[in-house]
């Protein structure tokens, strides 16, 4: 779990350039440098987290203050990819004594963590970028549907022909394979309806309103949460992300912040309950319906 935290600050500085240069339209591509005065940032200047502190949050050469999105944003990553770490290594596939340190369940394990590392990291970008600009980064977000298509549609057939043991058919659902009142799904099943209803749901508000209520960016990110997520999760997270957002709008209203007809980006709370529900779905899930039997 430590190093995977490791991991996630030092990913969490390259999603700072990828985000910072794609407001820009730059490319990712080359050295880092102070956005004020230019100056080409050395290795000593590029230690995620603690070389803002070492510089006292400023440049060594302009003496600018730097922005605290950088350790915000790597701090964030570092404990995304720990939380993350730690959620799938609980899954019984990820047992690489069933055969091996290299067998097929170390490999299919090897796969499956750095998948969904990427996919928290494309929700990092997406959200952080949508605060800035409120706009969804749609060069990082196609790549992703397509990716989270593909690793789905794999892992499902892999557990369809009993190669790993925790997806049975159902594929990768993390609430538990769909029980209570949702009903029990095949993966092709549950991958329609939670796109669909994802897709409808934003889609509505988005197009319905002419962007007003929603943009037009957050169905398309729907979509990648309802490939990931599929049903009943996505249901879950949706719901969870208009609470969120009800909750942080009023808090804004009432510290005179924003008004009533102010506009809230809401990538950010799809996100957040995307990743959520993918860490504690099953117990919120449990916990409901225990509280309310």
């Amino acid at each position: 779990m430590f190093y995977s935290f490791i991991l996630g600050i030092i990913i969490g500085s390259f999603l700072n350039v990828v985000i910072l240069r794609a407001e820009k339209e730059e490319k990712i591509t080359g050295r880092s440098y102070c956005p004020n005065c230019k100056k080409k940032l050395k290795w000593w200047e590029l230690i995620p987290v603690f070389s803002f502190f070492i510089l006292g949050g400023k440049c060594s050469e302009c003496k600018k203050k730097i922005s605290w999105q950088y350790p915000l944003v790597e701090l964030l990553t570092g404990i995304c990819f720990a939380l993350t770490y730690n959620r799938l290594i609980q899954l019984s596939f990820f047992n690489t004594s069933l055969n091996g340190p290299f067998g097929l369940n170390f490999c299919l394990a090897a796969l499956f963590l750095g998948l969904w590392l990427y996919f928290v990291s494309v929700l990092i970008v997406i959200a952080v970028y949508d605060l800035r600009t409120y706009y969804i980064l749609d060069t990082v977000l196609y790549p992703a549907i397509i990716i989270a298509f593909l690793s789905q549609t794999l892992f499902s057939v892999l557990a369809w022909k009993k190669l790993i043991p925790f997806f049975e058919q159902t594929g990768p659902n993390f609430l538990g394979l769909g029980q209570y009142f949702f009903g029990t799904f095949n993966f092709p099943i549950n991958l329609i309806i939670g796109v669909g209803f994802y897709f409808v749901i934003l889609g509505i508000l988005a197009y319905g309103s002419k962007g007003r209520a929603m943009g037009y960016g957050d169905p398309k990110l729907g979509i990648f949460l309802g490939v990931l997520l599929l049903w009943p999760a996505s249901l879950i997270a949706l719901l969870l992300s208009f609470c969120f957002g009800g909750l942080v709008g009023l808090i804004t209203i009432v510290l005179k912040k924003k008004t009533m007809k102010s506009y809230l980006p809401f990538g950010p709370f799809l996100a957040l309950a995307g990743f959520i529900v993918f860490l504690f779905g099953d117990i919120i899930l449990k916990g409901y319906f225990k509280l309310f039997s």
